[in-house]
């Protein structure tokens, strides 16, 4: 990357999270200033999902399916197409003349490979990591347009069920950016805390950007980050994992024998009986009793206990419900950040509050606006650090 266009791009960065971190304090001194007041910092939409999620067991192993097929496939033909990566071929010392030296002698350690100490990385590692994020884009796009057609066939689930409404999409997407900016420093904290306990595993996205950074590289490392990876993943985890998890928590069993012995039900469903004040009024007093067909007089009601057997699930379910279906999304969504370690911990934190702004707002928008602008944070403290790393 030419110097000048470098240290134009960084003051660019630089100025970008300055702003940043302008609207996380007055997102924080607008949120202190709510809850002084006794004002919530967010407010519910009524009826944010009309029923509940139309899915099933089989409808969510079949999205796993697809996803695993997907990724598989893209991996497949990124080989077939560039070649499986080969391991890199040691460069021979040069001898203290300047000559390259012979093989090593028998007996002696042969050199390992060289260090990448250079501002750049060789072209092969940048094309390598460049590759990666090209196949993670293209997997994430697969998925956005194939997992609601397959929910739909699978389950007649709407667009609305997974939370996609157009009614008013920019102040949903601003409620996600006010969320994002007073979650970042409390996710980032933690962060903070964990790499200090535990050895930090860099993410691949900060691998591509530290090893090999281009233009290329940084544009679809901001396009991975802040939009196609927070869609994909808010799809599947909040709209069909979340719903799904909320659904089965908040469907009971059957009521117990016992129970419904103590706690009888009245079963009135039979058919009514005539009004015999009106039949007296008609026919007077000579019109003898009321006949019910065949039956004779009306009987009293009879009393039959019932017993559900599984009660249809509320469409929002209890907050202990919610709070279930919330939490193992979140270690479901964190255990996929493994290999990163201890991101995790910060990531179940984010997921979190990513799991209750969707619950309460019912906006798979206002999430994805949330998580992207997370993401870029990061992103951008990640591509600032390597610019400031390749300056002079």
């Amino acid at each position: 990357m030419d110097r000048t266009f470098g240290s134009l791009v960084q003051a660019a960065v630089g100025v970008i999270l300055l702003a940043w971190a302008s609207g996380m304090v007055a997102c924080w001194a607008w949120a202190i200033g709510r809850l002084w007041s006794g004002r919530p910092l967010l407010g519910g939409r009524p009826n944010a999902f009309p029923r509940p999620a139309p899915w099933g067991f089989l409808s969510v192993v079949a999205v796993c399916l697809l996803y695993v097929l997907v990724g598989n496939s893209i991996r497949y033909l990124h080989e077939q197409g560039v070649g499986s990566p080969r391991a890199p071929v040691p460069v021979p010392a040069p001898g203290p003349g300047g000559a390259e030296e012979g093989p090593p002698a028998a007996g002696a350690e042969a050199p390992g490979p060289v260090p990448l100490n250079g501002p750049e990385a060789p072209a092969g590692e940048a094309l390598a990591g460049m590759g990666l994020l090209v196949q993670l884009a293209v997997i994430s796009i697969l998925m956005v347009l194939l997992v609601p057609p397959l929910l739909r066939l699978t389950s007649g689930a709407t667009w609305s069920d997974l939370g996609l409404v157009l009614e008013d999409p920019a102040r949903q997407a601003g409620t996600g950016v006010v969320a994002a900016l007073l979650a970042t420093p409390v996710v980032l904290a933690i962060q903070a805390l964990a790499v200090h306990i535990w050895l930090n595993h860099k993410h691949p996205v900060e691998e591509v950007l530290m090893a090999g950074l281009t233009p290329a590289s940084a544009a679809v490392a901001v396009l991975s980050t802040m939009a196609l990876a927070p869609l994909v993943e808010e799809l599947l985890f909040r709209g069909v994992l979340q719903r799904w998890l909320i659904g089965v928590a908040s469907v009971e069993g059957p009521v117990p024998e016992d129970e419904a012995t103590i706690h009888p039900q009245v079963d009135r469903t039979g058919p009514p009986c005539p009004d015999p004040s009106a039949a007296d009024r008609q026919g007077g007093p000579e019109a003898g009793p009321v006949a019910r067909g065949d039956e004779g007089p009306c009987p009293p009601p009879a009393l039959t206990i019932a017993s559900p057997a599984r009660p249809t699930p509320s469409a929002s379910g209890s907050w202990q419900h919610v709070g279930l279906g919330i939490v193992l999304t979140s270690i479901a969504f964190a255990s996929l950040h493994l290999p990163q370690w201890p991101a995790p911990i910060a990531i179940f934190v984010l997921s979190m509050a990513l799991g209750v702004v969707y619950q309460r707002t019912g906006s798979l928008l206002t999430v994805v606006a949330m998580h992207g602008t997370f993401n870029g944070f990061s992103t951008f403290v990640m591509l600032y650090q390597s610019l400031v790393s390749r300056s002079p």
